[in-house]
């Protein structure tokens, strides 16, 4: 029996590569739940002093209307300053 093309899968496979799509999809979804919960605590510690993963904007601080601009001019050069690994 035909199933079509050789780029069509056999319906045998199809239940175990969607299962395992829905997983990656799982720990997917939990890495950037975790990432975001990072963000936020960072934020925090940094603009406000406090240890708290409740997402918060840094627009009212009390630090400088500089310091936000400044986070992206300074990690640039930092990854400017950083060392090239050996096999680049």
């Amino acid at each position: 029996m035909e199933y079509g093309t050789l780029g069509t899968l056999r319906p045998r496979r199809v239940l175990p590569i969607s299962a395992l799509a829905v997983a990656i999809g799982v720990f997917a979804a939990c890495g950037a739940a975790a990432l975001l919960k990072l963000i936020s605590f960072f934020t925090d510690l940094f603009f406000y002093q406090r240890f708290s993963t409740t997402p918060l904007s840094p627009a009212g601080h009390h630090l400088g209307a500089l310091v936000p601009p400044a986070f992206p001019i300074l990690s640039s050069h930092t990854m400017h300053v950083a060392p090239t690994p050996s096999w680049a």
